[in-house]
């Protein structure tokens, strides 16, 4: 194959990505009455919920710090990070099931078609992080310049994301109890994430259980910078990096042993 060829081959690829992004930003509100409003009136409904209903119901739980809409933060900064990572490790477990029509048609690298999804929940994710921006002037919370490290946070959180999700979605062919089982896992880990409640909170015996869950850490970095106001963990993110580095060695070394078995099998 020449390199011309290659770059065509991409070149298609990359086109059908943006395409399934562009269908699953868009698309899917085409026949509703509001239509593409829904991008902004669903995130912005769901900051307003948690950002003012909460901050007066929740308060007393973080009680040390002199802010009505402390807890409201802290909660949102979270949540919004948690919603990103969630869904792409949830929706990539089924991708090639979902899109399996496609897939027997296009030869697409199925390693790079469910790019669209980390996509679709980063451009979600900056909608929402807009409004919740716009609603902290509001209530005059006062920011700073660690601000700036919220893209290279999500970058690495959603890279991370999309390698465990490739991970299980190459093993939901021959696994299919896994598309059932990753959604409840992580309502599982939800409760075992410190974003509705403070870390110091759990019994010491217990702190293990958070420490090992790499998903709590990925929450904390950006509590950390919108709600601590401080700089993250500069060595855990490069150690984030670095195990996400090795997965996808390991999930790229699979994925070659696998590809052939997985297109007869969806």
């Amino acid at each position: 194959m020449t390199s011309q060829h290659k770059k065509i081959i991409l070149k298609e690829q990359l086109s059908l990505i943006l395409l399934f992004t562009k269908q699953e930003l868009f698309d899917r509100y085409r026949y509703s009455l509001l239509g593409r409003t829904w991008l902004i009136l669903q995130p912005l409904i769901y900051i307003l919920i948690f950002t003012l209903v909460f901050s007066s119901i929740m308060k007393t739980r973080l009680s040390d710090f002199n802010d009505d809409y402390a807890y409201s933060i802290y909660l949102v900064s979270g949540l919004l990070i948690w919603t990103a990572v969630s869904n792409v490790i949830i929706r990539l477990s089924s991708v090639y099931q979902d899109k399996a029509t496609l897939i027997k048609k296009v030869p697409i690298n199925l390693m790079v078609m469910p790019l669209y999804i980390p996509l679709v929940e980063a451009v979600i994710y900056l909608i929402s992080m807009f409004l919740f921006a716009v609603i902290l002037i509001l209530v005059g919370y006062e920011f700073t310049w660690l601000w700036l490290w919220l893209p290279i946070l999500l970058l690495i959180s959603l890279g991370f994301a999309y390698i465990i999700g490739l991970l299980f979605a190459l093993l939901s062919p021959f696994i299919s109890d896994i598309r059932h089982a990753v959604p409840v896992l992580f309502q599982l880990l939800f409760w075992m994430t410190p974003i509705i409640y403070l870390p110091s909170i759990i019994p010491a015996p217990y702190r293990w259980i958070i420490e090992l869950n790499p998903f709590a850490g990925i929450v904390h970095h950006f509590q950390q910078v919108i709600f601590f106001k401080n700089i993250p963990s500069i060595s855990t993110l490069l150690i984030m990096s670095c195990v996400s580095l090795l997965l996808l060695a390991m999930v790229y070394k699979l994925y070659t042993h696998l590809e052939k078995d997985i297109r007869d099998l969806i």
